[in-house]
């Protein structure tokens, strides 16, 4: 009991909008945390499918649970609620179709407070499934973070996340209180994480990684990011278009002349696999679209110039000015031959 007393609040915050088939097991995984001191904040976002009224009976059930409904406005604004009502000390984020490993908070609180971080950062593991998610349904594991337990200053953790080798999603980190002071998910677009994370990186006096799994991250049909709505495509533009004028602002810097190409290039890849999409769902707003983006990667391909770091940009450079509708068969292909024959 006195160990419960002296861990600090944390506050756990759910958004919730119509996720009926997986919401009891993702708030059982908050409450089967063996770290007790919990304040778990689920914002009903104007859920319609029965998901406000599970969430009122959990709250019934554990007086850690404080539920708030509102209209619907969004993933962002539902996260801002939380942040805005937030009693705790510290701050995590749990999607309402993902999970917690029963040890999650607990291990990362402890790294927390052993290395006085502001951002600690776990593992976590992508399920393809619609069931009830366990560790033998696993098919992705994210092996990016430095494989021991390890404490990097930001420019450190700025390089890794555009690297890659830092995840951008907020559900797989807990962060201190006052790192969220005047800043706010961006309301209104999708692809939030990517334009908050690194905002609360250069905020940080240092950012803790654990070489553990505690996050299990539900892939399935029909979430925010799968929806591929022209608003949503547009939105990841803008929010890797906001980090890519970060990085260039900062070169050099905190990144190198190399990283910062490699990034561009990266996008310029991204573009090129959408405008292939659109090419097989022709409809008249598709195809406005298609066109305008196609304006774009001609001007990204003037700023980088005539040559390409990577192999696999000059690959997908020469199939978009050629044969653009192989591409995403191709990019299928070999995503199924990867998960076949690499062994994660």
């Amino acid at each position: 009991m006195e160990d419960f007393i002296n861990d600090p609040l944390v506050s756990v915050i759910i958004p919730v909008y119509n996720v009926l088939p997986y919401l009891r097991e993702s708030l059982d995984s908050v409450l089967a945390q063996t770290y007790q001191n919990l304040e778990i904040l689920v914002i009903d976002d104007g859920s319609t499918d029965g998901s406000g009224e599970i969430c009122d009976e959990y709250q019934q059930k554990d007086q850690r649970i404080r539920v708030i409904h509102q209209e619907n406005r969004g993933l962002s604004a539902a996260r801002n609620a939380g942040l805005d009502r937030m009693m705790g000390e510290i701050v995590a984020f749990l999607d309402p179709d993902d999970d917690y490993l029963p040890d999650m908070i607990r291990i990362m609180t402890d790294v927390m407070k052993r290395y006085q971080a502001d951002i600690v950062c776990c593992k976590h593991a992508r399920v393809k499934t619609n069931r009830q998610m366990n560790i033998e349904r696993i098919r992705d594991i994210n092996d990016k973070l430095p494989g021991q337990e390890m404490i990097i200053k930001p420019a450190e953790a700025l390089s890794a996340l555009i690297d890659e080798r830092i995840p951008f999603p907020v559900w797989n980190k807990i962060y201190t209180k006052q790192i969220w002071e005047k800043l706010r998910f961006p309301e209104g677009h999708v692809y939030e994480d990517v334009r908050t994370i690194y905002l609360l990186f250069e905020k940080a006096d240092c950012i803790g990684t654990i070489d553990q799994i505690l996050v299990l991250h539900r892939i399935r049909a029909g979430s925010i990011t799968r929806t591929k709505t022209v608003k949503n495509v547009m939105d990841s533009f803008l929010a890797m278009k906001i980090l890519e004028a970060y990085v260039v602002q900062h070169t050099p810097g905190i990144f190198t002349e190399e990283q910062k190409k490699r990034f561009q290039e990266k996008n310029l890849r991204r573009m090129i696999i959408r405008y292939s999409r659109w090419l097989i769902c022709p409809t008249a707003e598709n195809n406005k679209v298609r066109e305008e983006l196609k304006r774009d990667i001609f001007r990204k391909k003037e700023e980088l110039g005539k040559h390409f770091y990577s192999r696999k940009t000059t690959v997908t450079w020469w199939m978009f000015n050629h044969c653009p509708q192989l591409i995403l068969p191709i990019q299928k292909i070999f995503g199924i031959s990867k998960r076949i024959f690499i062994k994660k």
